[in-house]
């Protein structure tokens, strides 16, 4: 039967992103086994890694474990960006990588790309080994980076472009970005989310809940979300997540930042919201983003407060979604409508049977 070979942005333990989704699909259409390359770093060190890592929040475990799914370290040192450096150390790893690799590459085996690296492109040239290759471009990945990491990666992005069978993105503004035929696969929410919201009742908050669930990184606008609090003082605004960057001194006393909660208990905290949060900045990043937790909102039956960038312009008109610029200026909460239904697409959607006929499962 026909394997998968996953080079992932996103360790295999860690809270369900896309890559999880993409590869609890695969495994349900034709997929045998999957051996997921954990991230290598595209960036040197800096000291204030140690600094953050200190404070930031752990994200928490995945919980979609599959014997089926064997994840793979490489091993590399954190020197990607430096030509020189990376070939002559790296090496003695990249070659152990790369032959564990063709070890587990037993007859038809699919390679599907999630982060444009120095190994990912090296397996592109294993000729012959792969019956179909695919990279999914699911963020602007040079836009997480400055100067000559940036660099070093857009090439590295290029170049894997131009050389993979099939090319998927996540947001159109990603497939106006690359110069050939594409598939334009959005995000989604989690069936079994939206099974488990469906079942608990929404409480009747006494005070209405604006929260936000996800990564608290340098992409948050926190102006937008303290304005947000000082216009409605009388709400609550709930900032949920793993932080990856520090928030700003002198917050509103009504807005409290809380821990990321595991998958199980998503499903009761999103129920608990009147309103779900997208205060993102418009930047090279975020233009290139359609973000799960827009499904994830829409099937808990929330309306969605959203700064407008990347996929969320798009949906400037949409039922349910308002902006938050807007609802600030204006003073006053939208009324809800409360279809729970409205724009909640699940995964298997997205990632059905004919999306991987045509990618070779």
């Amino acid at each position: 039967m026909t394997r998968l070979v996953y080079v992932s942005p996103v360790p295999w333990n860690s809270m369900p992103q896309r890559p999880h989704f993409f590869v609890e699909q695969v495994l349900r259409n034709g997929i045998s086994r999957v051996l997921w390359v954990e991230p290598t770093p595209s960036r040197l060190p800096r000291l204030r890694d140690l600094r953050r890592g200190h404070r930031s929040s752990r994200e928490p475990d995945n919980p979609l474990a599959d014997a089926r799914v064997m994840p793979m370290g490489a091993g590399l040192l954190p020197i990607e960006p430096v030509p020189i450096l990376s070939t002559l150390l790296n090496a003695p790893g990249a070659r152990a990588a790369l032959q564990r690799i063709r070890s587990f590459a037993e007859g038809p085996t699919l390679l599907v790309i999630g982060k444009p690296t120095r190994l990912a492109l090296a397996l592109i040239g294993q000729g012959g080994l792969w019956k179909s290759t695919t990279y999914d471009a699911m963020d602007n990945f040079p836009a997480f980076f400055n100067g000559w990491t940036r660099n070093h990666v857009s090439r590295i992005e290029a170049r894997i472009v131009s050389r993979v069978d099939h090319l998927l993105c996540s947001a159109s503004r990603l497939q106006q970005h690359f110069a050939r035929e594409s598939l334009l696969i959005r995000n989604a929410c989690s069936s079994g989310l939206k099974r488990r919201m469906s079942a608990i009742d929404k409480p009747s908050n006494r005070v209405p809940v604006l929260g936000f669930v996800g990564t608290m990184a340098d992409w948050l606008d926190w102006d937008v979300v303290a304005g947000l609090a000082r216009t409605f003082p009388d709400c609550r605004v709930m900032m949920v997540g793993p932080r990856k960057a520090p928030s700003p001194a002198g917050l509103p006393e009504n807005v409290s930042i809380q821990p990321a909660v595991g998958r199980e208990e998503m499903a009761a905290l999103l129920r608990s919201f009147d309103y779900g949060l997208i205060p993102f900045k418009s930047n090279d990043l975020t233009e290139c983003v359609d973000p799960i937790k827009y499904y994830e909102y829409r099937a808990a039956g929330l309306g969605v407060l959203t700064t407008s960038f990347g996929e969320m312009r798009l949906r400037g008109k949409t039922a349910a979604v308002w902006r938050l610029e807007k609802v600030i200026g204006g003073g006053r909460l939208p009324v809800l409508d409360n279809d729970p239904s409205l724009n909640a697409a699940v995964w298997e959607d997205r990632f059905d049977e004919a999306l991987f006929s045509r990618l070779g499962a």
